[in-house]
């Protein structure tokens, strides 16, 4: 049942001013240093040269589009959506370079690599 008359009008008013007063600060700051903290570990990344261009370009676009937060209206949704895609798909290359990881140090079999690009010239990944 919905409230009616000076009970609708009052909580509409305290709802006003909860979103108000509201900055999402919390929020904003974890989705903002999860973006930064995506540049840096590409950074690292790069650095190493164990991981392949494949992967360093999908964290690098998540990384990218995670700078627009994703309360920034419209535009911010999009964004926050649209990271979600590279993101997926770096952490499967991620988990499949580190179960290769796995398996060469525990002297199993070793899957060949599929990077997608000329293994003679491309690094690890």
């Amino acid at each position: 049942m919905m409230p009616t008359g000076d009970a609708a009008a009052s909580l509409e008013a305290g709802g006003e001013a909860l979103l108000a007063s509201w900055r999402g600060t919390a929020f904003l700051v974890y989705y903002e240093l999860g973006a930064i903290v995506l540049l840096i570990w590409v950074a690292a990344m790069v650095r190493t040269g164990v991981y392949g261009r494949a992967t360093i370009a999908w964290l690098l676009a998540s990384g990218i589009l995670m700078l627009v937060p994703s309360t920034a209206g419209t535009v911010g949704l999009v964004f926050g959506v649209a990271s979600l895609v590279p993101w997926s798909v770096a952490c499967i290359l991620l988990a499949r370079h580190w179960l290769r990881l796995v398996r060469t140090a525990s002297g199993g079999p070793v899957a060949p690599r599929d990077t997608g690009e000329d293994s003679s010239s491309a690094p690890h990944g």
